[in-house]
């Protein structure tokens, strides 16, 4: 496993969105990690933290009166979270590939772009309201 906040690259440099590095990595939890029984029973352990802080982030942004065009970018990101669970990616890399917005606009509004190596790919794929925790770790590549 490598270590805790490490740099990783995504992406291709052929396709338009390019490459960017994620510098804060921390990856994804697995069955040979740890024991999942008690990272799911505990109630002060950090991912049930953020569940419950994605849970609640989901019914207050359901509740919020928006302008036209935030609405629709919010209903845009909840389709591509289904679509990227029926495809069975994170939401990162099926935004990169079929998002509707640019990497650059993802990252300039704080939306997940993490592939699923990352441990907050899981939770934002299923939250479309989060904000990602990682949102300040991406870097995009300079032209």
């Amino acid at each position: 496993m490598p270590p805790l906040g490490y740099a990783m690259g995504f992406g291709h440099q052929l396709h338009t969105n390019g490459i960017y590095r994620h510098t804060g990595l921390v990856p994804e939890l697995n069955a040979a990690d740890t024991n999942i029984t008690d990272v799911v029973l505990s109630d002060g352990h950090p991912i049930m933290r953020i569940v419950k802080h994605a849970v609640a982030m989901t019914v207050f942004a359901a509740s919020l009166t928006r302008p036209f065009n935030e609405e629709m970018l919010r209903l845009e990101a909840h389709h591509e979270c289904a679509f990227a669970r029926l495809v069975g990616v994170s939401v990162g890399q099926y935004r990169y590939f079929q998002g509707c917005l640019t990497i650059e606009e993802y990252v300039e509004k704080e939306m997940c772009v993490c592939w699923g190596v990352c441990s907050c790919s899981k939770l934002c794929t299923r939250f479309a309201d989060m904000v990602c925790p990682c949102a300040g770790s991406i870097e995009l590549q300079e032209e």
